[in-house]
């Protein structure tokens, strides 16, 4: 997803803003469910840690996935790919305004490498205990670290909410729906893009169906907007 980084942000509202999102997945989902995936409180830990390593190989190859499919779409339907190409746009508008209006950092931003003051409450404080994230991860996360560093210590990348990884990922369903062979490679990509967010602590789990809302919102009024394609490329 995008990455929107700034420094005209008040660190306590972050806090506050970061605080409420993990509020939202215990009331919710009944966990913290970034933490909690990879705790001995998951009964199918085993599995997320097995898979771990190709949840990190998606998460980070999206873009492959979106080239892909903007090239096959071109090829096969004009009018569809104009749709498509304003859906994603009109996402990304969408997602700009939480940001502005909502700025939070991801969980491994705020809670594990914690880039701003930590709301000490018992809950949290044992969840974090009890996470024990596979090594694929502790690498992964290590890497995201590093890419920090070289940011300024009063600059924050606040796009957590909403998920313009499931945003996009959705998108791609959207317009791959009426296709049974895209259907086939599209529905598990996009099942294990919502674990991939959650394994590498880049998402809060209420950013996924914000995220889903974020991309049918987009997809509609692309479907409203864009009636014909460019008569250049018209097919």
């Amino acid at each position: 997803g995008l990455v929107l980084v700034t420094h005209d942000v008040n660190p306590m509202q972050i806090m506050k803003n970061n605080d409420l999102l993990m509020l939202f997945d215990k009331n919710l989902f009944g966990a913290y469910v970034p933490f909690w995936l990879q705790s001995a409180s998951n009964p199918l830990e085993g599995l997320v840690r097995a898979l771990s390593p190709l949840l990190i190989f998606i998460y980070t190859n999206l873009d492959t996935m979106l080239g892909a499919f903007f090239f096959l779409l071109l090829y096969q339907n004009g009018l569809e790919f104009f749709r498509a190409c304003a859906a994603f746009m009109i996402s990304v508008g969408i997602g700009l305004l939480f940001w502005f209006f909502f700025p939070a950092l991801s969980p491994l931003e705020g809670y594990i490498h914690t880039m701003v003051p930590v709301i000490e409450r018992n809950e949290i404080t044992e969840a974090l205990r009890e996470f024990n994230p596979a090594p694929s991860v502790q690498a992964f996360t290590a890497s995201v670290g590093a890419a920090q560093s070289a940011y300024k210590t009063d600059f924050f990348p606040i796009t957590t909410m909403p998920s313009m990884h499931i945003a996009w990922c959705s998108l791609l369903l959207f317009f791959s729906l009426r296709r049974p062979l895209s259907r086939l490679v599209m529905i598990p990509f996009f099942l294990l893009t919502v674990l991939a967010t959650l394994v590498t602590l880049q998402h809060y789990a209420v950013d996924i169906p914000a995220g889903i809302l974020v991309a049918l919102a987009a997809a509609y009024i692309s479907l409203w907007a864009v009636r014909e394609p460019p008569r250049a490329i018209s097919v």
